[in-house]
């Protein structure tokens, strides 16, 4: 969740792989990632409020990687995978990759 003024502007969820599975589940197949043995959780409901003042470079991108840094370092995780629309996925894929 983050936080602007004590009004809540942005949320981003990080469901951990389990016996339930998870949501991205529904559009493809990761159980070779599972039969790995990898650790993998999803980012998901990533909201930020209709507002620019926080669009973009401003509270998207950094919350977005925040939980993404965050999910590798401190879960662990193997895998992060998550949904994005066609048009978003090259681009995010370059944002979190690069460095790394």
């Amino acid at each position: 969740m983050a936080k602007y003024k004590g009004q809540v502007v942005g949320t981003l969820s990080i469901i951990l792989d389990g016996p339930l599975g998870l949501p991205i589940d529904e559009f493809i197949n990761i159980d070779g990632q599972r039969r790995q043995g990898q650790r993998i959780v999803e980012l998901s409901a990533l909201a930020v409020r209709n507002s620019t003042e926080f669009r973009g470079t401003k509270l998207y991108f950094p919350l977005a990687n925040y939980v993404y840094r965050y999910s590798k370092r401190f879960l662990q995780a193997d895998t992060v995978v998550c949904v994005l629309k066609n048009t978003a996925a090259p681009f995010m894929r370059h944002f979190w990759f690069q460095g790394n």
